[in-house]
């Protein structure tokens, strides 16, 4: 609307292209705004075919070279990368960065606050090993035991009998019908 209210012929297009003029669109106590500034210079730089969102995030970006890019890789490399970022306690940007910049990953990830040789080792006390044994006899124990789908009753085998019996359960007709 404000871009309306200047007069301007060339308007964007697309949610995806008034986006990055948001920001822009901020009111001063005086009651001027970024917008008209910034609108025309996108306007400046390219015929109105050509504008796009890319193009306008591009010409009105402050830091282009903190702003994220697109690199296209195949999804088993992407695994890989994901797994050796993983183990080197790091996200996917931040291990490709360490890769390009030719530094070496940190051998291990510690938790903040434990060195070597504090907090807990992954040895087993006996009362670990206690835990564990029970937790293993647990789920053998359930694995053995009939299992059951969800929402199906299982019924005990004398209700099956009485209900597969020839006889009625009555001794006496209804006279009912």
């Amino acid at each position: 609307m404000e871009l309306i209210k200047s007069k301007f012929k060339i308007l964007p297009t697309s949610v995806a292209q008034a986006l990055p003029l948001l920001k822009f669109a901020k009111v001063d106590e005086y009651g001027h705004s970024e917008l008209q500034d910034k609108w025309q210079t996108v306007v400046d730089g390219f015929p109105p075919e050509l504008i796009t969102a890319a193009k306008i995030s591009e010409t009105l970006d402050e830091n282009p070279e903190d702003r994220a890019k697109q690199v296209r890789i195949g999804g088993k490399a992407y695994q890989l990368l994901q797994k050796k970022a993983a183990a080197a306690g790091m996200a996917v940007s931040k291990y490709l960065e360490m890769l390009i910049g030719d530094t070496e990953p940190p051998d291990e990830k510690l938790p903040e606050g434990k060195g070597e040789g504090e907090g807990e080792g992954t040895e087993l006390t006996p009362e670990k090993e206690e835990i564990c044994d029970r937790a293993e006899a647990y789920i053998k124990s359930k694995s053995k035991s009939k299992k059951r789908g969800l929402a199906i009753r299982v019924r005990s085998k004398s209700y099956q009998k009485a209900i597969s019996g020839k006889k009625n359960r009555s001794d006496k007709v209804s006279d009912s019908s």
